[in-house]
């Protein structure tokens, strides 16, 4: 977040709160700015305040106030910005709100919340496609607790959350969404989807939520095929076989239907529950074209049987284990990697 402190603060302000304001700003979690832009012997306030630290802060001070402008160009035009004033009280409904310090020292202490369905799963997700200039910068402000990921309890509770946070300026400042589009076929996500993103969009004060719908249906649609082989090499017997089989199978789909194919349950996942019982009364192995979205009709038969069921519930535990960045690169698109990321630190 960049900070922008006006000059009127440093003779009014606590000693403490504006060096908690600098400390949150010396390791770079945010950037910060004066207005005016601070120029030694040229602001009063300010050289009188440092001036009455010790001389090790006044080197740290001086430091953070040189290196912000610096900082600062490397930052988006979308990064989060407040500015800190001395105001009775803080204007949160402004493009860039106006905070009173003990209010802006609530929301820069805050860690930045990625509310997605299932904290495990999609941290998991994302700690793996992180392009690798931001590895080890998203591994820090999670170590560092300037992140946390949040687990929303599924699309239902997660949209519920957000709706709430709309109530609360200071939360909705913190917050960073992702969720499934659950779209069985390309740009029709699901209703529950689509309510998601409507309350995330209800919304623009203080700034507009950034907030990623996938574009596939699910994070397990982003599992490179080469994954897949390897996930099937981990089990044993007829498992082992029918996991080979499903994989050589999707690898034959085309690049929209392996997007938004039920990667935990199939095309039998996908029928309505009649149909299901169906299937499980006659032992059937394979789907009827009837009963498949229409982007699936050419499947070659021994496809629909390989696909039959799925990978199983607990294929998205591939992303808790390491995946090959070449992997990651023919697989998941760069621009997408990084418009996730470069939201995200934007918020931070």
């Amino acid at each position: 977040m960049i900070v922008v402190i006006s000059h009127r603060v440093f003779a009014t302000a606590s000693p403490l709160a504006l060096i908690s304001v600098f400390r949150l700003c010396f390791d770079e979690r945010h950037v910060l700015l004066t207005n005016p832009i601070y120029i030694p012997g040229s602001t009063p306030a300010i050289d009188t305040w440092i001036a009455g630290l010790p001389a090790r802060l006044q080197h740290e001070v001086s430091d953070v106030l040189e290196q912000g402008p610096i900082l600062a160009t490397q930052r988006t035009n979308r990064a989060a910005r407040i500015v800190i004033d001395d105001v009775p009280e803080s204007r949160f409904d402004r493009v860039i709100p106006v905070l009173s310090m003990s209010d802006a020292l609530e929301v820069l202490h805050a860690p930045l919340k990625l509310l997605v369905e299932n904290g495990r799963h999609d941290g998991a997700f994302l700690l793996r496609i992180v392009p690798p200039l931001w590895k080890d910068e998203l591994g820090n402000a999670i170590r560092r607790r300037w992140i946390e990921i949040d687990n929303g309890g599924g699309i239902g509770e997660l949209t519920a959350r957000v709706r709430e946070a709309a109530r609360n300026p200071r939360t909705w400042m913190r917050l960073w969404v992702m969720f499934d589009s659950d779209a069985r076929q390309p740009s029709l996500p699901s209703d529950q989807s689509k309510s998601a993103a409507d309350a995330c969009t209800q919304q623009a004060i203080p700034w507009p939520l950034p907030f990623h719908q996938l574009d596939r249906r699910t994070i397990e649609n982003y599992l490179p095929i080469k994954c897949l082989f390897a996930w099937a090499e981990l089990a044993t017997g007829l498992a082992k076989t029918k996991l080979r089989r499903a994989a050589a199978a999707f690898q034959r789909l085309r690049d929209e239907q392996r997007h938004h194919y039920n990667m935990k349950r199939g095309f039998l996942g996908d029928t309505i529950r009649q149909r299901r019982l169906w299937y499980a009364e006659h032992n059937a192995t394979i789907v009827e074209t009837m009963d498949l979205a229409p982007i699936y009709a050419n499947v070659q038969e021994d496809d629909r049987r390989a696909l039959h069921g799925g990978f199983g519930d607990d294929v998205a535990m591939i992303f808790h284990d390491p995946v090959p960045e070449e992997w990651l690169r023919r697989e998941v698109p760069s621009d997408f990697r990084e418009a996730l990321f470069q939201s995200l630190f934007d918020r931070i």
